[in-house]
């Protein structure tokens, strides 16, 4: 079983939380929610009746982080080296996975296939490419 999906938007890291009183932890970044809701809805629109994830399974992920305003058509690395880190792109990006309900938790992850961040090409639009293959 796979499902391979496409999110738009810009890809939001999950950072920390920070403490408001009587116990409650906020998300510190306003672009998670929006995020992690665009991944819920992406496989909404393409999840098919039955699919889920109940055993372990792999996740291949691509990043298409926004180009600079500035930056050449030439750039001599596709690659986005800056922040936000890989590694919390794909926290706040499970999470929506687990929020969509196609699986119960992001524990059954237990392989990861190429994940990578890079620049959008000109005219390419932002978001992830996303592939969830059963092992």
């Amino acid at each position: 079983m796979i499902l391979l999906f496409r999110v738009h938007g810009v890809p939001a890291p999950q950072g920390s939380k920070r403490h408001v009183g009587r116990g409650i932890m906020v998300e510190s970044s306003k672009k998670v929610k929006p995020w992690r809701q665009a991944v819920v809805a992406a496989i909404i629109d393409r999840r098919e009746p039955g699919i889920y994830f109940d055993g372990a399974v792999r996740l291949t992920t691509e990043f298409i982080m926004p180009r600079l305003k500035a930056m050449s058509p030439r750039r001599s690395t596709p690659y986005h080296i800056t922040a936000p880190d890989l590694d919390k792109l794909l926290r706040s990006t499970l999470d929506g996975i687990t929020d969509s309900g196609v699986w119960r938790d992001d524990s059954i992850v237990c392989k990861m296939g190429n994940s990578i961040k890079r620049y959008a090409e000109p005219g390419e639009p932002t978001g992830a490419v996303i592939l969830i293959e059963a092992l």
